[in-house]
């Protein structure tokens, strides 16, 4: 928590490259859906207590859902890294 851009992302970069060289998984908890993006697989999408959405980012992480979830619009980027979700 409260690191600049640049150590998280280095952070997870070297988390999950140690994860993925020994076949193992990872459970991520974030709450800033660029991360999630850009690092995870899978995502489970939640609003309160409540769950928005389940199952492969592809289908977890689109302006519907995030909006859903945050009871905000966002608009959806295209990025080298993945999508990038900003608020409008």
């Amino acid at each position: 928590a409260h690191l600049d851009l640049y150590r998280q992302l280095h952070l997870l970069d070297c988390v999950l490259h140690r994860v993925r060289t020994r076949g193992r998984a990872a459970l991520l908890v974030v709450h800033d859906v660029n991360l999630a993006a850009r690092y995870c697989d899978h995502a489970l999408l939640l609003n309160g207590d409540a769950s928005v959405l389940h199952g492969p980012m592809r289908e977890v992480l689109d302006e519907r859902s995030i909006e859903r979830a945050f009871r905000h619009p966002v608009t959806r980027l295209a990025g080298p890294a993945g999508p990038h979700f900003v608020p409008t």
